[in-house]
């Protein structure tokens, strides 16, 4: 008599209540109260204007930095890059 069908051992790093990924509600969640607990206990307007550019270099610098940052951003309705897609899947 043949045996039943046995499911693949599975990962035990990709399996169970730790496991994360994307999706995650637990990390969603830490994430949406950590948050709004910022919010609460912290002058936005005053962290914002401390993390402002102190000078014109420094302006610079940091409009560059966020360019260079935009340009690896996949566009809405966009393809992405070839190398970019290739390294996305493991090739």
């Amino acid at each position: 008599m043949p045996k039943p069908h046995q499911p693949a051992p599975q990962d035990p790093k990709t399996q169970g209540p730790e496991a994360q990924g994307e999706g995650d509600h637990a990390a969603d969640r830490r994430y949406r109260e950590r948050t709004e607990h910022f919010l609460k206990t912290t002058d936005v307007e005053k962290v914002a204007r401390e993390a402002a550019p102190k000078s014109a270099a420094e302006a610079a610098e940091m409009a560059a930095a966020e360019k260079e940052g935009r340009s690896h951003a996949r566009l809405p309705g966009k393809r992405q890059p070839k190398l970019a897609q290739k390294e996305r899947d493991g090739r």
